[in-house]
């Protein structure tokens, strides 16, 4: 588990990717999951800590910074 998130901490990895670095455990995997611990989005995993994976524009922090 611990590998998978240091792969995950370096760069987005595919459902396959991330189930062959867990030993082909795909309970843990789902597990995982469900603890939200990892994101799952059209097949590429991501951290759930990981800002990476979220797109949109954040309208209120650009507002903020023209009000300064």
């Amino acid at each position: 588990m611990f590998n998978l998130i240091k792969a995950l901490r370096k760069k987005e990895l595919t459902v396959n990717e991330s189930i062959n670095i867990l030993s082909n455990k795909e309970e843990l995997f789902e597990e995982l999951l469900e603890k939200k611990l990892i994101f799952e989005a059209k097949g590429v995993v991501y951290l759930f800590s990981d800002i990476r994976f979220l797109k949109f524009t954040p309208y209120y922090i650009i507002k903020l910074l023209l009000e300064r």
